[in-house]
């Protein structure tokens, strides 16, 4: 299959398993119209070093642990911590 920018809600539902691994392997969108007006846009997935809320979070575990390992934090337990935090 040959990736195109746009296609039709009939032909995607038809060819969506091939249509989804064209997007994933060439990391292009495509525009799916219903009644000749963009649906949807079907987008490849973020890889996790990408994904700048992904890296975020696990800067704030990392630190988090860091924490942790001190004598002077004032949490019993990373539990107790992330609770406080509301997580």
């Amino acid at each position: 299959m040959t990736l195109v920018a746009t296609t039709s809600m009939t032909e995607a539902r038809a060819k969506f398993p091939a249509l989804a691994k064209e997007v994933s392997v060439s990391g292009r969108s495509v525009t799916v119209f219903k009644d000749s007006k963009p649906y949807v846009v079907i987008s490849p997935a973020l890889e996790p070093e990408k994904s700048i809320g992904n890296k975020e979070t696990i800067e704030a575990m990392q630190e988090a642990e860091k924490m942790m390992q001190h004598k002077t934090h004032p949490y019993s337990s990373n539990a107790a911590m992330y609770q406080d935090l509301g997580l």
